[in-house]
């Protein structure tokens, strides 16, 4: 049974819209920002529509999480953005975006197919790293890619949402984030281990509600 909005909303704060997640967190963007997302969107419509995907347009972020990723990149300015599980690729899309925006920042991105990514376009694709991971050995690639990557500004879960895989890269992830950085996992609809390692670090995470999912953020503590 999936986690029911009265426990979420006992362990963290309900959002509604990416604006509200940011003015929780203290991150501070203009309307210039907001106006480079729209763009943004229309570009990522059109390689929705020239592309040959793979995976399900659902698989990929909802519009006010794509939103809330876009924002949060071009405000702080993260050097080192981190996520699992890429699928048709809307969110490196989106973070690429920002972060050739800002110029500055790396995107390092992992799967377990080597058939991901396709809506990622140049030049964005110039600051990202994609690591394709063997599926029996998932886990001890991506402690080792941890290792080599060193401190991670902003740490992003949207890949395998069972419980078990959810709770892993969690608990993996989670002392590579820099002090004051963020952690986020989509989906934590899908198990309550997103709600539960926040618990355990006595953290009360932000829950923006998008079309069809739940997507999860938190700060971590100075």
């Amino acid at each position: 049974m999936p986690p029911s909005f009265v426990w979420l909303n006992k362990i963290g704060k309900i959002c509604t819209s990416a604006h509200e997640v940011l003015s929780e967190l203290e991150i501070n963007f203009n309307e210039d920002m907001v106006e480079e997302y729209k763009r943004v969107r229309v570009d990522l419509q059109r390689r929705y529509e020239i592309s040959r995907l793979d995976y399900h347009i659902d698989y990929g972020l909802g519009l006010r999480s794509s939103e809330l990723l876009y924002l949060i990149v071009r405000a702080t300015r993260p050097k080192t953005v981190f996520e699992t599980g890429v699928g048709n690729g809307q969110s490196s899309f989106v973070i690429l975006s920002a972060i050739e925006r800002n110029g500055v920042g790396q995107l390092h991105s992992t799967d377990i197919s080597k058939k991901v990514g396709v809506l990622v376009d140049e030049p964005r694709a110039q600051n990202w790293h994609l690591h394709i991971m063997n599926t029996l050995t998932w886990k001890r690639e991506l402690s080792m890619l941890l290792d080599s990557v060193g401190t991670v500004d902003f740490f992003v879960h949207d890949s395998d949402h069972k419980y078990s895989s959810q709770i892993f890269e969690y608990k993996l992830a989670y002392p590579k984030v820099a002090k004051n950085g963020l952690f986020a996992s989509d989906d934590i609809n899908d198990s309550y281990a997103y709600g539960d390692f926040a618990t355990r670090m006595e953290a009360r995470p932000l829950i923006l509600i998008d079309e069809h999912k739940l997507f999860g953020i938190l700060r971590k503590p100075m």
